[in-house]
């Protein structure tokens, strides 16, 4: 029907069209806001997916109790090494100490200068022993010998030898002249003891250095498998976040493509309602 040459289907068709892309447009706002929220959810539920966080946490945690476990070996290790450097200067230093009694061994005379070279050698082996570090492993097992030594440190300190005679090995503390053999004997048996800690230190650092090498192999595989699982999971979960967003994708894409069908359709319908003109010069113009 049309009044003063409007045609009133067409115009409500217009209307009605019009209302309905604003209404859609609306609506498709509120769908695109609630497509985007639910997504981020699954998209925050997929990173930290439970099972590989304990797992990874799981590594994590064991790689650093091996880092741990490298770190204070290897500060054991220093030590050791540095008591070892120590220990055979210090057998060393005994050998001379006792040179400085006799070459020989047999029974000498102790001069003014050899008891005061001792004093100075005595001191200086007092000190050495001073600095070696009491250091210990729960895994390793020394005897304790830095700290059996540095018990010797008192009795070191009190050497003092006399001037005069020497007295020959195996003389009685009864017929002794003075206390030169008795600290003659005293440093041989010291020197015995340093020699043990000699083996034991040079033991304990072969021990050491294949429990750091196994140790490093430990947290190089370790490390080397989190790595491969976090970049595996990692490409999974990319994989995972990408198909997510292509579902909803589709999804809002399906949704406007319907809408904009529903619209041709109705844009057909009111071209159909629109009147027919016939092109000037028709005939048809006559009854128009």
């Amino acid at each position: 029907m049309a009044e003063n040459g409007i045609n009133l289907a067409s115009v409500f068709a217009t209307i009605g069209q019009a209302s309905a892309r604003l209404n859609f447009e609306r609506s498709f706002n509120q769908i695109q806001n609630t497509v985007i929220t639910r997504l981020n959810k699954e998209i925050e539920d997929v990173t930290e997916t439970a099972t590989s966080v304990r797992h990874v946490q799981a590594l994590e945690k064991k790689l650093k109790g091996l880092a741990s476990d490298i770190d204070s070996l290897q500060v054991y290790l220093t030590g050791n090494n540095s008591n070892g450097i120590k220990l055979n200067t210090l057998y060393d230093d005994i050998t001379d100490l006792k040179n400085a009694f006799s070459s020989d061994g047999d029974s000498t005379d102790a001069t003014d200068a050899e008891v005061t070279n001792f004093g100075t050698m005595r001191d200086n082996m007092v000190k050495d022993m001073k600095n070696m570090f009491l250091i210990s492993h729960p895994d390793i097992n020394d005897g304790n010998i830095i700290f059996r030594l540095k018990r010797d440190i008192p009795t070191l300190e009190e050497l003092q030898p006399v001037t005069g005679v020497v007295d020959v090995a195996g003389t009685s503390e009864a017929d002794a002249t003075n206390d030169n053999r008795a600290i003659l004997d005293y440093l041989s048996d010291l020197q015995t003891e340093v020699s043990t800690a000699i083996d034991t230190t040079r033991n304990t650092e072969t021990l050491s250095i294949n429990m750091k090498i196994n140790y490093v192999a430990k947290a190089t595989h370790l490390q080397a498998n989190l790595t491969e699982i976090t970049v595996v999971e990692a490409q999974e979960k990319i994989t995972e976040i990408d198909n997510l967003k292509l579902k909803y994708a589709n999804l809002l894409k399906a949704i406007s493509i319907s809408f904009e069908v529903s619209q041709s359709m109705t844009d057909s319908l009111n071209q159909r309602l629109q009147p027919t003109v016939p092109d000037k010069g028709s005939v048809l113009n006559l009854f128009v």
